[in-house]
């Protein structure tokens, strides 16, 4: 007889759950960009049969990913007339814009006193590369480090729900920066307000830190202020 209080036996690394769950996140950040990046423009009809093909997924996986995509705001779904890419909703981006500043403060404050080495050599690294794609104009890179610098920092608060609802809220503002970026050439002092924030966290300096996170919050709205006066229904 089988004994009832055996152990379960542990999940195989790169198992079949886990290559199911890499491939969701991999599809996540291919059709994330391609809202971002406007292959996918506002009010674009998404086709579930036809980008599941292209993609290589059942529709069934493809529906999961576009649930996410519109959790995060970047897609709309509408009962009996399917699934859209949505617009910048700028009541919501001010909304976002006002949580964010405090929320950015504190990961500062908890990225300063938990962040790994590794974590900060990440940093770094963002930073390197976003030097690179500034002298080559390389926005939609520009826009990617964004993120991937955004990502490295929440990660490095060891809070999940912290750094999940920031990139979250991020989200409006990758988008409005990458337009403000090829369409007017405004990439504002990124870099700079970079190397300020890995600095403090560095020094391991939470106000720093923190004051850091804030200015590099209350710079964006001159960024993107050419986006929003040109086109107030994005």
């Amino acid at each position: 007889m089988a004994r009832l209080n055996s152990k379960p036996k542990p999940a195989v690394i790169g198992g079949p759950r886990e290559r199911s769950r890499n491939r969701k996140q991999a599809i996540y950040q291919q059709l994330r960009e391609r809202i971002i990046f406007r292959e996918l423009k506002a009010g674009e009809f998404i086709n579930e049969t036809r980008l599941a093909a292209d993609l290589g997924v059942s529709r069934t996986v493809l529906r999961e990913i576009l649930q996410r995509l519109t959790s995060d705001g970047l897609l709309i779904s509408t009962p009996g007339q399917g699934v859209y890419v949505q617009g910048i909703d700028l009541l919501m981006v001010k909304s976002a814009y006002e949580m964010r500043i405090p929320l950015e403060g504190l990961a500062g404050r908890l990225a300063a006193e938990r962040a790994q080495p590794e974590q900060l050599a990440a940093l770094r690294e963002v930073i390197r590369h976003g030097e690179a794609a500034a002298k080559q104009k390389d926005y939609r890179q520009m826009a990617h480090l964004d993120w991937e610098f955004h990502r490295i920092l929440g990660e490095a608060t060891r809070n999940e729900l912290l750094a999940g609802t920031l990139l979250r809220l991020l989200m409006p503002f990758n988008r409005l920066w990458y337009i403000a970026m090829v369409d007017h050439g405004k990439v504002g002092n990124c870099l700079e307000e970079w190397r300020e924030i890995v600095t403090a966290l560095e020094r391991r300096a939470p106000g720093n830190a923190e004051k850091a996170l804030v200015e590099h919050m209350t710079a964006t709205p001159s960024v993107i202020s050419p986006v929003l006066m040109l086109n107030p229904t994005l």
